[in-house]
């Protein structure tokens, strides 16, 4: 049970570190569209991120069983660089989406948006065996759920993102390389 539990929180937390920027559009677009619009366009994109990482991941899993470890390396690296000082271009998610904004035009930024999702959640479902994706796809879908609340907890009440947003926003890096780390560890959940 300990295991689940692990493997749970692992897809959680690649999930959560992976969408902090996804928080700041949908924020973006709170002045524009009701909340629950927000919140319901960002769990459809993070659902379709989701199962669309699960599904390669099984083809991962039939082509390159052996090595799928070494994966570990892409979320560890994307935490590692948003450590470091080096210039970046940076988004501004206020140009991102335009003041007439719809659902679709939130929902296209998003989706564009959701590739590190993607490559995490393809990642950590190939790192472990299959007894164990059952609970990986629970905690990335708890994640998203918890991530759509937290949107909607927002875009109701602005107040809070002056403060939620950035506390999160400094955490990311971290996650990232905790959930790479954990790939590359030989542990008791990965596959064969």
């Amino acid at each position: 049970m300990l295991i689940q539990t692990e493997v749970f929180l692992l897809a959680a937390f690649g999930c959560l570190a992976t969408n902090i920027d996804n928080i700041l559009l949908v924020l973006s677009s709170g002045g524009r569209l009701k909340a629950m619009q927000c919140a319901s366009v960002l769990l459809a994109v993070l659902s379709v991120a989701i199962l669309l990482g699960f599904a390669l991941s099984l083809g991962l899993d039939i082509a390159i069983p052996r090595y799928i470890a070494w994966v570990g390396l892409i979320p560890l690296t994307m935490g590692v660089y948003e450590l470091t000082p080096w210039p970046r271009d940076s988004q501004d998610s206020e140009k991102a989406t335009a003041p007439g904004v719809t659902l679709l035009a939130l929902a296209l930024p998003l989706a564009a948006n959701s590739f590190d999702t993607l490559i995490v959640q393809t990642v950590l479902f190939s790192d472990f065996a299959s007894d164990y994706h059952t609970a990986a796809l629970a905690g990335s879908f708890a994640a998203a759920l918890a991530l759509a609340a937290l949107s909607f907890a927002i875009i109701s009440r602005p107040a809070v993102a002056k403060y939620v947003l950035p506390l999160a926003a400094r955490f990311r890096p971290w996650l990232l390389i905790i959930v790479g780390a954990l790939i590359l560890m030989d542990t008791g959940f990965d596959g064969p």
